[in-house]
């Protein structure tokens, strides 16, 4: 999955302008970001989906979602981060 909503994708649908000035390198989540991860691990956890490890990325953004998607799951899932794991040049914004 994607990471969840940050305080820099928040900003840009508010004000392009003052995004472009303003965002930061290593956003946080936004209270929906976290409600939005939250929830995945939820789902996933009553779809009985089972999971044997969490990779993610170094970014701030990634490891934040992964907790939080780990705190939904209700269960002590190994995480792991992969340096090798970056970003896609956008390709995947906004979907």
């Amino acid at each position: 999955m994607r990471h969840g909503l940050t305080t820099n994708n928040v900003l840009a649908k508010l004000d392009k302008e003052r995004f472009l000035k303003e965002r930061v390198y290593e956003p946080e989540l936004a209270d929906t970001g976290v409600q939005e991860c939250l929830q995945v691990g939820e789902w996933l956890r009553t779809q009985k989906i089972h999971i044997d490890s969490i990779y993610t990325s170094a970014h701030k953004r990634a490891v934040l979602s992964a907790k939080q998607v780990k705190i939904g799951y209700q269960q002590d899932i190994p995480m792991h981060l992969m340096l090798s794991i970056s970003e896609a040049g956008g390709v995947y914004q906004g979907k």
